[in-house]
């Protein structure tokens, strides 16, 4: 719980000195192993140039803002509250620095009788408004007058902290001390306190919206919501999660602001930001919520949203900070210079990212990327469309402790990111070691949801295996288990279990099945057979019970002394009829899509994890969309054992999947059991043919290549030597005319740059895919298929 410690500081905050570098490499380099592919931790500075500035004067550098000139401000309260400074600290400074010309050009020393300003916010006057928590008062200063003032709070004790300035030019501040924010009109020179519900919320962030309201955080686990005050005097109260967050270590930290007036924030201890559709939120619930987490021992502090659609964050124990598109996906990390990146990140209008490094006493500039993607449109929400994949994982990713993120670049949830019993080994999701039931949830809450996954249990004596749906917490679920005699359908409802329905099903140890459970209104409906072999065409369990609404999706297994459980692959999405559960084989009931240029920026174009019945061709990919190239065409095309396969072929062929996109990018994994005069990679911009990208491996090299109107040229080769008969993960992704490309062994991890980079600007837009070459009696497999837009 971050209550009044602001950040643990009682651990770390003046031991700062002697902090190890092999402590703090440590904790990176197990949070670079604990991503997946699609979400490389920590890159170098060299991809995004960072510069620091150290601090004129002053230490402690925190909250940071712009003036009209673009000059950054920055507050130096000469001390670490945790959670107050120190007594008798001297007031604090505010420093000035100009991008234009890189240097300090004033510092501003707070008089005698003033305290530590930790954050700072204009006015349309040019005048800068700081709280200051241990003398209990809001102060401002004029530049323009050089002259300072200061008010004290009514609330003895409140702790002034976070501020913002509305339209009408009163000034907002949270009290974090209390459950109270409070506002000052300087024109009236009075003060007003609004409280919260709940008692000691220790409110923290706090922003004013477009239309004028004011947004804030509750920063303790035991409230865990976002809260809004209307210009209409109303407080409406946004919860994160449903259920109880007690302990989780969910706490809400600083605010900002999408294109579309969505609401986001920092989410301290769980490593995640959170999102708020607005036009969906519903006060007292978490309609319209979404999280996007991202793997690592950290703390997600500061946050901001850049001109060109994405949102930064900084993580303060990681020295690390990253963005995510508007529209939802995988964070990218970057190492930051200095230590201790923290509250006072902001992005400028020309995309700079300025934070600071609290214990470096340093003003950090970065300078991402032009080649990112501008968006300002949000996809995922709470309540999503029908056919909407909510989580997927094909666990195709190195061996290491916990879960971690998932193939979708979504964090796994219950405890799958914090008991120990959980791994990734050998490409599946394992558990063992363990005695108790666990839970697995991956994805947003959601109404109508359907889990598909494949998984096996080496015992089942006092074991079992099952999928859930409708999951808020421990207490609050629906569940689908197999048991080694039954199918059971059961419920739990405040903590009470009842078994809704049960029937026969005789499932043998060390086998690998399939279950299928859905809710669709009151009814829910559940299926399970062996994994490899056609789905039955009906239900085998079906029950009606209106216990529970809405809820994530995910999986419950419970393990006894000895017994381990295995799962290979996990997709939720929402049916494609919110009527009673019909017999579809398919994860959802969709047609595929119509190509379109732009899909929005970190959307998955394709996904397949390959987990279904033998059969001739490609199908219906597990994502509901069906295979297009040659994949459906041609015999050297079939699903055997789980797994895509091309075999016996005398010329190259293509598999695509999903609409036409603009940027984009392919992550696969696959093996061939003979590279002479073979090779496979994946394909994006793909138009027929005759005209597509392709990244591709040989035996000797990594190539970039592209077909152009029936001409074919190497772009760019790299050496590579690759083993028949051994996976590998390629990673190939287009953005503008710069293509780039990794590869790795599927039991290791991607490399932290691009092996190999060209640019080329042939071809603009078209589908993404799998291109292939298997003759002379050659078989290629791919286990796990991914596209999404950048």
């Amino acid at each position: 719980m971050e209550s009044r410690k602001v950040e643990s500081r009682k651990v770390e905050s003046r031991k700062r000195i002697t902090m190890s570098v092999v402590a703090v490499a440590t904790v990176i380099a197990s949070a670079v192993l604990a991503f997946g592919v699609l979400n490389p931790l920590l890159r170098s500075e060299a991809d995004t140039p960072v510069s620091d500035f150290a601090v004129p004067a002053g230490a402690d550098p925190w909250g940071t803002a712009f003036d009209s000139q673009g000059h950054v401000w920055v507050a130096l309260p000469g001390c670490d509250p945790s959670p107050q400074c120190p007594a008798g600290t001297a007031p604090g400074k505010i420093a000035v620095f100009d991008p234009a010309t890189k240097t300090w050009i004033k510092t501003i020393q707070l008089p005698d009788g003033y305290g530590q300003p930790l954050f700072l916010a204009f006015d349309k006057s040019g005048a800068v408004w700081f709280p200051m928590l241990s003398t209990n008062t809001l102060g401002k200063y004029d530049p323009n007058q050089n002259t300072f003032n200061q008010w004290t709070v009514p609330t003895a004790n409140a702790g002034p902290w976070a501020v913002a300035v509305d339209k009408n030019g009163v000034v907002w501040f949270t009290e974090h001390y209390t459950n109270q924010i409070a506002s000052f009109n300087p024109a009236t020179q009075t003060f007003k306190e609004i409280a919260t519900p709940d008692a000691n919320s220790q409110p923290y962030g706090i922003l004013v919206d477009a239309h004028n309201n004011v947004w804030f955080t509750q920063n303790v686990d035991t409230v865990a919501a976002v809260d809004e005050y209307t210009t209409a005097g109303i407080l409406n109260v946004y919860k994160i999660r449903g259920g109880t967050t007690a302990g989780t270590g969910l706490t809400p930290h600083l605010l900002t602001t999408d294109a579309n007036g969505n609401i986001w924030w920092s989410e301290g201890w769980v490593t995640m930001a959170g999102m708020l559709n607005v036009a969906q939120a519903s006060d007292g619930t978490n309609n319209g919520v979404t999280e996007y987490g991202y793997s690592g021992s950290g703390h997600t502090s500061g946050i901001s949203t850049s001109p060109d659609g994405h949102i930064w964050v900084t993580d303060s124990l990681m020295n690390a900070f990253g963005s995510i598109p508007v529209g939802g996906g995988p964070f990218t990390f970057y190492n930051a210079p200095g230590n201790h990146p923290h509250d006072g990140l902001n992005v400028d209008g020309q995309n700079r990212v300025w934070f600071d490094e609290e214990f470096s006493n340093a003003l950090a500039l970065a300078l991402p990327s032009t080649s990112v993607t501008p968006t300002v449109t949000t996809t995922a929400t709470s309540t999503p469309a029908s056919g909407t994949i909510l989580g997927q994982d094909t666990f195709q990713r190195a061996d290491q402790s916990l879960w971690g993120m998932a193939s979708d670049g979504q964090k796994w949830g219950g405890d799958a990111n914090s008991a120990s019993i959980f791994s990734i080994t050998g490409n599946s999701g394992q558990l063992t070691g363990g005695t108790s039931a666990y839970n697995a949830v991956l994805g947003p809450t959601a109404t109508d949801a359907d889990v598909l996954f494949t998984g096996s249990l080496n015992n089942f004596t006092n074991a079992n295996l099952g999928a859930v749906l409708r999951w808020k917490d421990t207490n609050n679920w629906y569940k689908a288990y197999i048991n080694g005699t039954n199918l059971i359908i059961q419920s739990k409802v405040n903590g009470t279990t009842t078994t809704l329905k049960s029937v026969a099903f005789s499932a043998t140890a060390g086998t690998a099945y399939s279950i299928r459970f859905r809710a669709a209104g009151s009814t829910l409906a559940a299926r399970v057979w062996l994994a490899g072999t056609t789905e039955p065409g009906s239900w085998l369990a079906s029950v009606t019970d209106s216990a529970l609404a809405s809820g994530q999706a995910g999986m419950r297994i419970q393990l006894a002394s000895g017994v381990t459980a295995k799962v290979t692959s996990f997709t939720a999405s929402v049916p494609g009829s919110a009527g009673t559960p019909t017999a579809t084989p398919t994860v959802t009931a969709t047609t595929t899509p119509s190509p379109t240029t732009t899909p929005v920026s970190g959307t998955v174009l394709g996904q397949d994890t390959f987990q279904r019945a033998n059969q001739s061709f490609w199908g219906t990919a597990s994502d509901g969309q069906t295979w297009g190239g040659d994949a459906n065409m041609l015999t050297n095309f079939s699903i055997t054992s789980n797994a895509g396969v091309f075999a016996n072929s005398t010329t190259s062929n293509s598999a695509v999947l999903g609409p036409a996109a603009t940027n984009a990018e392919v992550v696969m994994s696959g093996s061939i059991s003979d590279f002479t005069n073979n090779n496979f990679g994946p394909v994006v911009r793909w138009s027929d043919g005759n005209n597509w990208y392709k990244a591709f491996i040989d035996g000797n090299s990594l190539y970039i290549q592209k077909k152009v109107n029936g001409t074919t040229t190497i772009l760019k080769a790299v050496p590579f030597t690759a083993s028949a008969g051994t996976s590998y993960t390629l990673h190939f992704s287009v953005s503008g005319s710069t293509l780039s490309a990794n590869v790795w062994s599927s039991s290791g991890t991607e490399p932290s740059g691009w092996m190999a980079s060209v640019t080329d600007s042939s071809l603009t837009s078209g589908q993404c895919g799998i291109r292939l070459l298997s003759q002379n009696g050659a078989t290629t497999t791919i286990t796990s298929f991914v596209a999404r837009t950048l």
